[in-house]
């Protein structure tokens, strides 16, 4: 068993670029996972449900509140979460002629390189993070 909770509330008067700012600000305290749907709220109004995955709610709650603006925020208990086994590795790379460090997670399901590397190879080589993943293979 876990102690995860889910933190939710529902924004209809913050504009996407100051959730997005909040979602960030929440990843960066710590919270497990983030994430906005957009959602139509009641009186047909266009909303947001912003939601954090945390092992830490007195934390949390009072960054969601400042952060969007919200007059309240629902905790959800969580029963439990499973996660596929997964370790990373680094491998080396060859791009436009110059070794690069990419860190590799694997799991059973799949192995993916760190985008956060390709990206910064991309832009080192000022190429497209399409042909970087091409050149992986």
């Amino acid at each position: 068993m876990t102690n995860l909770v889910i933190l939710e509330t529902n924004v209809d008067d913050a504009t996407p670029e100051e959730l997005a700012h909040a979602l960030e600000t929440l990843l960066k305290a710590g919270a497990l996972d983030a994430h906005i749907i957009p959602c139509v709220m009641k009186k047909g109004r266009p909303g947001f449900l912003f939601r954090v995955l945390t092992k830490d709610p007195k934390k949390h709650v009072p960054l969601v509140m400042e952060h969007t603006g919200t007059l309240g925020v629902r905790i959800i208990p969580l029963l439990d979460r499973v996660e596929a086994p997964r370790s990373t590795s680094k491998i080396q790379v060859v791009v436009a002629g110059k070794k690069h460090g990419v860190r590799i997670k694997k799991s059973p399901v799949k192995n993916k390189a760190e985008f956060d590397d390709i990206a910064r190879i991309a832009d080192e080589h000022k190429m497209s993070v399409r042909k970087v993943k091409k050149s992986l293979r």
